[in-house]
């Protein structure tokens, strides 16, 4: 019985030890796991052909500084496309000589190539980066989602959603939509310019107003083709909206601007306009900060792979 005692005892006083030894495994636990995901990105672009990385460095920089990408990786814009030049038959396209166009051309065609050699090493549950070509033209798309963000937009405006295609419709199966080339730029979804503004973050207010101006424009085709004059009231409310959709962007196109604000036409007096041109600037300022340290390509891919809390919506 003193054995027992006496084990018992030093277990009394080795308990506290062996308590903080515990908290310091179940932390070496957690910590390893986080440092091996910001490790992989790096192990891995180390084992890349240095051609490779600096491909991948300039194509995300295009994407992410030249273009709205960043507002979809680090903010809440559902959806950015690019297009560019992905071939050509006669040496011009346009107009202009293939080798006249600009250098982002070559580099989002390259970047591209690349990328999609590497893809799969660069999973992501929550960013989709998506690429199609045009049968009918010479231009290929590039096309980011950020897929909680889009869940959310479709969440919010559902009924819209509803009613142009129909109960059913759920916002798995509007993505699907946006990932196929034949439903993205078919019909019934191109000339639904509210739906697409929605969810290209342009805001519902503008959307609206922007499918409202397209659908009169319609009918003043309908006027001219039947050589019917417009209605005074007619043409005063064409006025009206466009006195009101004015350019939406950077009040000034400096170069060396950095991650410029999405561009569209807005009525830039509405509530709506005003918090959603506040919240890009701050979404701006957020990307500028992410990238003060560190190496740009590494922290892009990690933020595609792992976004950080507040990311990714």
């Amino acid at each position: 019985m003193k054995i027992f005692r006496q084990i018992q005892i030093q277990l009394v006083k080795t308990l506290p030890t062996l308590i903080s030894l515990v908290g310091v495994l179940g932390a070496f636990i957690l910590i390893v796991p986080l440092f091996e995901k910001k490790n992989s990105v790096h192990k891995i672009l180390s084992l890349m052909p240095q051609q490779d990385r600096l491909a991948l460095d300039a194509f995300f920089r295009i994407l992410i500084f030249k273009s709205s990408f960043g507002y979809v990786l680090y903010g809440d814009k559902p959806i950015s496309l690019v297009d560019y030049v992905s071939k050509y038959s006669d040496g011009f396209y346009g107009g202009i000589r293939y080798s006249d166009l600009s250098i982002a051309n070559a580099i989002l065609r390259e970047g591209w190539r690349v990328w999609e050699k590497y893809q799969h090493l660069f999973p992501s549950k929550h960013y989709i980066l998506h690429h199609f070509g045009r049968k009918d033209r010479d231009s290929a798309f590039i096309l980011m989602i950020n897929r909680n963000a889009f869940e959310d937009t479709f969440a919010k405006n559902n009924q819209k959603f509803i009613l142009k295609y129909g109960s059913d419709i759920t916002a798995e199966k509007m993505l699907q939509k946006c990932l196929s080339k034949e439903s993205l730029f078919a019909a019934d979804f191109m000339y639904c310019h509210e739906l697409q503004g929605i969810l290209f973050g342009f805001g519902s207010h503008n959307s609206k107003l922007f499918q409202k101006r397209e659908d009169l424009d319609k009918c003043a085709e309908l006027h001219r083709s039947e050589l019917r004059i417009p209605s005074p009231a007619f043409l005063e409310e064409i006025d009206q909206i466009d006195s009101k959709l004015q350019f939406f962007g950077d009040d000034d196109s400096s170069v060396l601007r950095l991650s410029p604000l999405p561009t569209f036409v807005a009525d830039l007096n509405h509530a709506e306009t005003v918090a959603v041109k506040k919240k890009y600037k701050m979404q701006r300022r957020r990307i500028a900060n992410r990238y003060r340290n560190g190496n740009f390509l590494e922290l892009t891919l990690e933020q595609f792979i792992h976004p950080q809390i507040g990311d990714a919506s």
